[in-house]
């Protein structure tokens, strides 16, 4: 990711900007954008291949912060009246591939803008794209992000910013949880608060703050999905692309326990270990980020920010209203899962024909696969990745297709829940392609040789139109330099190539075939912040490439994004043609729910299907209070007489609280199911807390849930052993 503190500047072409100090002196007295907090004094990127001149801002605030606290938002006054905008914000602080390389800067909340020459006077009101970079929840920073191209070539406003990650970002606090405090989501908090000054100043730049996208890359991605979740997040985009993706967050006791640790080493935590908040606050930043590799980090269901698990939210249809666009790369795991099998102490990617990976034993390949999918599933994994016989390095090749299959299905399975919730608003793709056309831009992640395939973060340069320079800072390439020892590099610099590709400029980077296929995929990400639809700019009329379920339920097609297909695109049964796969790794997920906590007890337990239409009633009875819940008040109901249904959490543990509703139930004739998660019970109920047990009482004859009762408790006494 980014590199020292202070160096680093401009993407490629920063020569071509005006940098000299007559240039800007004279900039500074021109007009510029208008913001609440003054003038921003930005500079100009000259245009090039048919491309507009881009007005660049770089490091503008848009809120500080105070350790281990929410980020205020910025509504202060520039001094004097206006803020100088031509130098990257400081990376907030982090590692780098090892601890003492930490570096940054507490005061690092700073967004970056590129907008088409005057799109702010003509007010224009684009379509704005916000990227959230990834870095393992580790470390990461805006700067090697150059998101100038994009704004030349596709007519849109471009933002960028740094929040907070490593333990300044994730660590979680007993305290807060008390208070009811949102905790462990500093940095999430942070791209909220980048997301209202998005809303609150874009239009100065001649952006459209109803018509914005996020999207992210790696962790980057996993934060873009977050939004989608996070009840504080909506309204604030209205497209949400994921690029290589997960939903998830730490689960609360967890992180809590790296706070622990952690605080226990600073000589922060009492002999009962009870971790002080203040005195962490006080600890030189330095030493807190130097313990980033000491515990795993990452954002946290703390209740608040996160009612409950990413997955859960999703599953629920607890969703906010935007479009998302979900995928990953075709091999997108062997970057990850090579660097585990590669000898001679290289790294992935490298310059061996075989990426020097040492090869595995078919029995070892068993091995690895049993325990991805289980001893049942194994003879059909075996069917569809068969090992080859002895020792291979074609073994670990057939691992990275398990992996990245799964990943694909995974895809697909949160887009259709999403869809399920969002009719329409759902779509997957899968990036086929790798950059090939300039063999000496080896700066990752551009060139690089066959054997890794389309593999994880080779859209990047595609998606934002230009190489992309993301482990050395994008001041390392030809144009650029800013300070005498900006780190100048060969794999950067050689990018670069007028003479190979006979054009200068952004044009300069590409050949023909990839020259129009990023414009293809810059077309594709822009359409969701125009339209809410990777198909149309403007008006969608009829069904574009991309497909798209209108009617919701199950996304089923994908889109291949490939330089070489006919147009750079074509739509394919998800994924690879062939649904055999999914429906595979569909079977594999159920049988990990099944593994999770149910009690044996616990019978009937409801199924997939009856699941999702108890928990419609469960909401609609809610709503009519309609509801008894806890052992106590529904115990009392049916002593009384009451009617209705009982749901019952299976994952309770032990069961003696509430052992003797089963048979109370049966002997006064109200039917009851388990429900395999207390948190389902306690969403469907409309309470941050997770509930044992529920009632829905016998709808009354005005009750405008009747016919959902009525269809719920006849599956109920379809798998009931005993009524």
């Amino acid at each position: 990711m980014g590199r020292e503190l202070g160096l680093l500047m401009a993407g490629p072409f920063m020569s071509l900007m005006a940098t000299t100090s007559l240039q800007l002196a004279a900039a500074q007295f021109a007009h510029w954008p208008q913001t609440s907090g003054g003038s921003v004094i930005g500079i100009t990127l000259p245009a090039s291949a048919g491309g507009a001149e881009v007005d660049q801002f770089l490091g503008v605030p848009f809120a500080r912060a105070e350790r281990f606290q929410p980020p205020v938002d910025f509504h202060e006054t520039y001094p004097g009246g206006s803020v100088t905008a031509t130098m990257w914000g400081p990376a907030c602080m982090q590692v780098g591939g090892d601890p003492t390389q930490t570096y940054g800067s507490e005061d690092c909340l700073k967004a970056n803008v590129w907008s088409p020459r005057l799109a702010w006077q003509t007010q224009k009101k684009l379509p704005v794209m916000v990227f959230i970079y990834g870095g393992s929840n580790q470390f990461g920073e805006a700067e090697p992000y150059n998101m100038s191209a994009l704004a030349a070539f596709h007519d849109v406003v471009c933002v960028s910013f740094n929040y907070r990650t490593g333990p300044l970002g994730w660590m979680a606090f007993r305290e807060d949880v008390d208070a009811k405090r949102s905790t462990g989501n500093w940095g999430i908090l942070d791209i909220q608060s980048a997301l209202r000054w998005v809303r609150k100043e874009v239009a100065a730049f001649g952006g459209d703050a109803s018509r914005v996208a996020i999207h992210g890359q790696s962790s980057g991605a996993g934060l873009v999905e977050l939004q989608y979740v996070s009840p504080q997040s909506s309204g604030l985009f209205q497209g949400a692309i994921s690029e290589s993706g997960s939903l998830s967050a730490m689960n609360l006791s967890l992180a809590l326990a790296s706070a622990t640790k952690i605080a226990a080493s600073m000589g922060c935590a009492t002999a009962t270990l009870k971790v002080n908040k203040t005195c962490l606050a006080r600890v030189p930043a330095l030493n807190l980020t130097m313990t980033t590799y000491s515990a795993p980090w990452s954002p946290v269901t703390d209740g608040v920010t996160f009612p409950l698990a990413p997955q859960e939210l999703l599953r629920l249809g607890r969703v906010n209203p935007a479009t998302v666009v979900l995928g990953a790369q075709t091999n997108d795991s062997n970057l990850f899962l090579f660097r585990e099998h590669t000898q001679d102490g290289l790294d992935q990617p490298n310059d061996r024909p075989d990426g020097a990976l040492k090869p595995i034993s078919d029995k070892q390949y068993g091995l690895q696969l049993v325990m991805r999918v289980g001893p049942r599933l194994l003879g059909k994994a075996l069917s569809l990745y068969p090992p080859v016989p002895g020792s291979s390095i074609l073994n670990v090749h057939q691992l990275g297709n398990v992996e990245s299959d799964q990943s694909h299905c995974q895809i697909r399975q949160r887009a259709s829940l999403f869809n399920k919730a969002r009719p329409g608003r759902a779509f997957t793709y899968r990036f086929d392609y790798w950059y090939t056309g300039n063999p000496n831009c080896t700066a990752v992640p551009n060139y690089h040789l066959p054997y890794l395939g389309a593999a994880h973060q080779d859209e990047v340069t595609f998606v934002l139109g230009q190489p992309n320079f993301m482990e050395d800072g994008s001041c390392c390439g030809l144009w650029g330099l800013t300070t005498p020892d900006c780190p100048h590099l060969t794999r950067c610099e050689a990018c670069y190539a007028p003479n190979r590709f006979g054009h200068e400029g952004y044009r300069a980077y590409f050949n023909d075939e990839e020259w129009d296929f990023a414009r293809t995929v810059g077309t594709f990400w822009t359409n969701v912040a125009a339209s809410g639809d990777p198909n149309c700019r403007d008006k969608c009329g009829t069904q574009g490439s991309w497909p798209k379920f209108p009617a919701g339920g199950d996304v089923t097609q994908n889109i291949v994004l490939n330089a070489s297909l006919p147009g750079g695109s074509m739509a394919e049964e998800t994924p690879h043609g062939r649904p055999e796969i999914c429906a595979f790794w569909d079977a594999v997920a159920a049988d990990e729910r099944k593994a999770l906590y149910v009690s044996p007890l616990a019978d009937p337990l409801i199924t997939d299907k009856l699941l999702d239409r108890s928990l419609k009633l469960l909401k609609k009875a809610v709503s009519e209070k309609q509801t008894r819940r806890g052992v106590p008040e529904v115990t009392k109901a049916i002593r009384k007489g009451q009617k209705g249904v009982c749901f019952l959490a299976a994952d309770i543990f032990p069961m003696d609280v509430f052992a003797h509703v089963p048979l109370l139930a049966e002997e006064k004739g109200v039917h009851y199911c388990y429900v395999s998660s207390r948190h389902q019970l306690g969403a469907a109920c409309q309470t941050r807390r997770p509930i044992s047990l529920v009632m829905v009482l016998e709808p009354k004859s005005d009750a405008t849930y009747s016919k959902t009762y009525e269809q719920v408790l006849n599956g109920i006494k379809a798998i009931h052993p005993y009524m």
